[in-house]
């Protein structure tokens, strides 16, 4: 009974944070297609037009913008050059014409959150972009869905489908959940670790919430997993 109540708690609790995830970033992708929509290329000088994107955009508080071709490569309009960290599945999505998030990393080592809407500016090489992004720090997200609150009694982590780390409380996004699976679990209800992470990783493939009842160092804890909007990632809450 006490694993039926705190299944059925974390499954509520991760609903509202990746509602809460999918309202927060369906408002700053709208804030990009404002860009765009407030500053048409007809008859405008593009340095003009770039001048006037660029304060648009920091209005809204971003610290990045540039375009983006459809083979991965950015025309910054200003902040730091950045590359995605993982890049297919992202100029898959805005290629096809979708809106999307994604991770990226600066040239400084900063890791940044990339919002992409799908446009056609020209770019500075003869191509069309294939998406206009703007860029928000990390911790952005983490602020956002209240992750790391001192004393809380969950916490959540956001992985990739590899359980590479997007996000985690203590905002180290270096490392590997599926990795820390066999290092640190001892058991997961009447399964091991490693059959744990099997159905984990079956539950991932195909899109699907997973729940499981954990033990780490003495502790036992409830996970629900869950997948979140106009991403690739998954949100992990115990």
């Amino acid at each position: 009974t006490i694993n039926q109540v705190g299944s059925l708690y974390m499954q509520s609790m991760c609903e509202q944070i990746s509602n809460h995830f999918e309202t927060t970033i369906d408002l700053r992708l709208s804030q990009v297609n404002a860009l765009m929509e407030s500053t048409t290329p007809e008859n405008v000088d593009k340095l003009q037009l770039w001048r006037r994107m660029e304060r648009n955009a920091k209005d809204c508080g971003f610290t990045h913008l540039a375009l983006l071709s459809r083979d991965g490569n950015f025309e910054m309009i200003y902040g730091n050059r950045i590359e995605i960290v993982d890049p297919a599945p992202y100029l898959g999505s805005l290629n096809a014409g979708e809106r999307k998030v994604a991770l990226g990393l600066d040239n400084e080592g900063n890791y940044v959150v990339l919002m992409g809407v799908s446009c056609n500016y020209p770019m500075e090489n003869g191509q069309v972009c294939t998406a206009l992004v703007a860029g928000l720090p990390v911790s952005y997200i983490n602020e956002a869905l209240s992750l790391n609150i001192s004393g809380a009694q969950s916490y959540s982590f956001i992985i990739r489908k590899d359980g590479s780390f997007v996000l985690r409380t203590d905002d180290v996004i270096r490392g590997n959940y599926f990795d820390r699976v066999l290092d640190l679990y001892e058991d997961a209800g009447n399964k091991t670790p490693e059959q744990y992470l099997q159905e984990l990783k079956h539950a991932i493939e195909v899109e699907g919430d997973y729940s499981a009842s954990l033990k780490m160092s003495g502790v036992r804890r409830h996970m629900f997993c869950t997948k979140l909007s106009y991403s690739e990632w998954y949100l992990l809450t115990f």
